[in-house]
């Protein structure tokens, strides 16, 4: 089966276009003109040049490709990015449903996010029976995500394609290439080391079980269909405990106060996004670490043969990947 893949070079792109090709997938890669290929040179697969901005470029790329793979997107927990957001989440995931709609695709696959989904409250339970609205979303992010989500599933609806949505939580796991935020916060604590830390907890899953659950979903994910790739609850305090134990980190002692981390946060993000850089410490992050992370993927695990790794062999995993490439200097 030949399918197209956008946003290829990205950490989940890493981990899948190997295991496409292993499947005896033939491959297209669609990217932006001036995208790196470097990390692609050794792979088997053709290239095409196309922009999300653009139904018509992105129609072109798609033809003679049975499934679509979406996976491109902007993720920004930066404050004031409402606008990027949407021009690439959403309209650029509605310009690839009509592309795909044009070249006859059969089957397009959603790579959406956990943050698509209404969180509930705390004690509940996260699973496919939790609505997609975006005026419930925590952030612009969310929101934008949300938006794409409903699209995808109502172009099934219209009978134009099949689509699979997949909702995956927090990226761990080795094979990336540009620093993912997991990626930073490991280096920052091997690296320096820390005297504080946050209150709060999220679920990660390796990049390695979201890849293999892309490839279930291309012949066994239900037509529209939306699935939720979880792997474990991980509190902050666990894993810099996990880091000072395996690794010989500086374990932080000193727990900021929320109120005191939300004041700190709103300062650190609208100075760092006038300044015009990127910031691990803003109040999105803050309340996705606060928002509730109990999440199930039981439909993932019957449907998809989703088997999510322990988060501890995931983050030792991308430790050694970090080291062996060069970006750590511990």
């Amino acid at each position: 089966m030949k399918v197209s893949i956008t946003g290829a070079t990205g950490h989940l792109g890493n981990s899948l276009l190997p295991q496409l090709l292993a499947e005896g997938f033939s491959i297209k890669v669609v990217c932006r003109e001036n995208t790196d290929l470097t990390p692609l040179l050794h792979m088997d697969l053709e290239i095409a040049i196309a922009e999300l901005s653009s139904a018509d470029s992105l129609s072109e790329a798609f033809k003679g490709s049975e499934c679509v793979l979406h996976l491109a997107s902007l993720i920004s927990i930066m404050p004031s990015m409402k606008r990027s957001l949407e021009r690439t989440n959403v309209v650029g995931t509605r310009n690839v449903i009509e592309a795909c709609s044009r070249s006859q695709v059969r089957r397009l696959i959603y790579i959406s996010s956990i943050h698509a989904i209404s969180q509930g409250v705390e004690g509940q339970t996260i699973d496919e029976s939790f609505s997609i609205e975006p005026s419930l979303a925590q952030d612009a992010y969310g929101v934008s995500k949300a938006k794409a989500t409903l699209d995808v599933l109502e172009a099934s609806d219209q009978g134009n394609i099949e689509t699979v949505v997949i909702c995956p939580t927090g990226f761990v796991g080795p094979y990336e290439r540009r620093w993912s935020r997991i990626g930073r916060v490991i280096k920052m604590h091997l690296e320096k080391g820390g005297i504080a830390y946050v209150s709060g907890a999220y679920d990660f899953v390796d990049v390695r079980d979201v890849s293999l659950g892309i490839i279930s979903s291309i012949d066994q994910g239900r037509n529209g269909q939306h699935y939720i790739l979880s792997g474990q609850r991980v509190s902050v305090a666990e894993l810099f405990q996990y880091l000072h134990h395996e690794n010989g980190a500086n374990r932080p002692r000193l727990k900021i106060p929320d109120s005191v981390a939300l004041g700190l946060a709103y300062i650190n993000g609208y100075a760092n996004r006038a300044l015009g850089r990127d910031s691990l410490f803003t109040p999105s992050a803050l309340h996705t670490i606060w928002s509730n992370s109990n999440i199930s993927s039981d439909l993932a695990k019957l449907e998809l043969g989703h088997n999510p790794r322990h988060w501890t062999e995931s983050i030792t995993d991308q430790i050694n990947w970090m080291r062996s490439q060069g970006l750590l200097r511990v």
